[in-house]
């Protein structure tokens, strides 16, 4: 089962009054947030315009969209607890969205479907998902901070790193964003076709999941072109052949 990663809590250390507990917690918090801040600084600093962070959600799942997103954050941004969307839960991947939809200098989001995951691959998908995101932010950034592999033919500088959603502030904003709006386009899908369970796995392999597809079989939500669900269809059809 796909388990999202947390930031170290301090709630159940033995021996630490709850005060301290949460006084700890904050400071924590705050270092947090200063490193993934300064970070950013450093090429803000070197360029001329907006910088935008981004990142993507939903290249593992078995069914539904890869949605990325862009964001450029103002100098004076400050949020709690924003950090990669993997370390978070839903309500705050729900608080933080609303905030930086509110608070950015600019955001975006762009869905690209499991048909064209099919079509061109699952890396093609989300290069094309990045680069429409960042293309539809209002402010051009002079630089983008890329989550993993260099964009192919983005138009804008880009630098890339591994793990930059838990390194850089602008990136953790973009994959706040991408997780919060893919997992509320699952629940949709939920609601089309309930069977399934996307409201509790949001398409991944679940064994929740899994056995839902050896049930019903794929949807027009799935990935095809995925093993799974590649070999759970043939075996489908083998067992209505030998029925």
């Amino acid at each position: 089962m796909r388990k999202e990663k947390r930031s170290p809590s301090l709630l159940s250390v033995p021996g630490i009054e709850p005060d301290k507990v949460k006084k700890r917690t904050r400071s924590a918090w705050k270092e947090r947030f200063l490193l993934l801040k300064s970070n950013d600084e450093r090429f803000v600093r070197e360029t001329t315009g907006p910088v935008a962070g981004v990142d993507e959600a939903g290249r593992g799942p078995l069914a539904g969209p890869v949605v990325a997103a862009a964001v450029v954050l103002p100098t004076d941004f400050h949020a709690e607890h924003i950090d990669d969307s993997k370390r978070l839960n839903e309500v705050q991947r729900q608080r933080l969205y609303e905030e930086i939809s509110n608070v950015a200098v600019s955001v975006s989001w762009v869905s690209v479907s499991e048909r064209v995951v099919d079509g061109v691959g699952i890396l093609n998908a989300t290069h094309i998902a990045m680069r429409d995101a960042v293309d539809a932010l209002s402010s051009v950034p002079s630089l983008v901070i890329v989550d993993g592999r260099e964009i192919p033919l983005l138009k804008v500088p880009q630098a890339a790193f591994p793990k930059a959603d838990s390194t850089f502030l602008s990136v953790a904003a973009a994959s706040i964003v991408a997780k919060f709006v893919r997992d509320a386009l699952m629940d949709e899908a939920h609601a089309r076709f309930p069977q399934y369970g996307f409201d509790v796995h949001k398409g991944y392999a679940t064994k929740q999941h899994i056995d839902a597809l050896l049930r019903y079989g794929p949807c027009c939500l799935h990935r095809r072109s995925f093993r799974p669900v590649r070999e759970i269809e043939f075996i489908r059809r083998a067992q209505n052949v030998t029925r």
